[in-house]
């Protein structure tokens, strides 16, 4: 199976008789490498780790979701 980043947004009533509401917003598939993400507004930066440098390389992904 291939791995996967999902991100999902979740929303709850006060209310406990009332189920929270589970959307998927964003899903970005992952290789063999760790990675590190943060979410800040609507997007996700995503950093792959290189297997010989623990923190990462040069390069960073930047996802919009709404």
């Amino acid at each position: 199976d291939k791995a996967y980043l999902d991100l999902y947004r979740v929303r709850h009533d006060a209310s406990p008789s009332i189920a929270p509401e589970i959307a998927l917003i964003l899903r970005v598939p992952l290789d063999d490498r760790p990675v590190s993400w943060v979410v800040g507004g609507h997007f996700l930066a995503l950093l792959r780790k290189h297997k010989s440098f623990s923190r990462g390389g040069t390069e960073i992904e930047v996802y919009r979701f709404q």
